[in-house]
C-alpha cells in the first residue's frame, strides 16, 4: 500500500481530475488506517472535480466515503 500511495499520488500530480485514482488513493489510506488521510484524499477529490470539471464525485466515491466516515 505505501508503494501504490506513492503512484497514485503521482498520476494524481499528472491528471488531478481521475476520479479512480483519488478512490484507490482513498481506498490505500483507509487500508493503512489512515482514516484522516483518506477523508482529506476525499476532500481533495472533491475539489479537483470542481475546480477542473465542475462535477460532484460519482457514486462509488459516495459509497465509498461512507465506508470510511
Amino acid at each position: 500500500p505505501a508503494l501504490a500511495v506513492q503512484v497514485l499520488r503521482r498520476c494524481l500530480s499528472l491528471v488531478p481530475w481521475s476520479e479512480p485514482h483519488h478512490r484507490a488513493l482513498i481506498q490505500c489510506f483507509a487500508d493503512l488506517g489512515q482514516r484522516a488521510a483518506a477523508l482529506a484524499q476525499l476532500d481533495s477529490c472533491r475539489r479537483a472535480l470542481r475546480a477542473e470539471l465542475d462535477v460532484a464525485p460519482g457514486d462509488d466515491t459516495l459509497a465509498l466515503s461512507r465506508t470510511i466516515n
